[in-house]
């Protein structure tokens, strides 16, 4: 049975929520999906210790798969920027740009915008390294 391991922040709940309202047709993946367990303030948000997913990554095989669902509120933000000039991402539906008042980014620059949240947060790289799963 291939393991489908998940491991991120608050929105894997959503993630949850999903699976357990759909009757899946291959019963060979089994879904395993945690938040990151922290303290903010005072309060405890999640249900696993990272360094409890790292011994959880490190016991997946090849056939399994392993899901990092981090930096989620870094990819809100950006989706929900509102500027007093427009601006589209090339890619995005050309023939709504065609006359278009605005600035054009380059989606390549959003795209090493986000590999590069991804480079800096470290807990990225050691669950890749740690692991044999794809």
């Amino acid at each position: 049975m291939a393991r489908i391991f998940i491991f991120g922040d608050s929105h894997t709940r959503a993630l949850k929520d999903a699976l357990n309202n759909y009757d899946l047709p291959d019963s060979s993946l089994r879904f395993d999906i945690h938040w990151k367990l922290k303290e903010k303030n005072g309060t405890v948000f999640g249900d696993l210790r990272y360094e409890d997913a790292l011994t959880i990554a490190s016991e997946l095989t090849e056939g399994d798969l392993l899901v990092i669902s981090l930096l989620g509120t870094s990819h809100n933000e950006f989706g929900l920027i509102k500027h007093e000039i427009p601006f589209y991402l090339s890619g995005a539906v050309r023939n709504k740009l065609a006359g278009a008042e605005g600035c054009l980014i380059p989606v390549n620059l959003m795209r090493d915008m986000f590999a590069d949240l991804c480079r800096k947060n470290k807990l990225i790289p050691q669950l890749k390294k740690t692991t044999r799963a794809k």
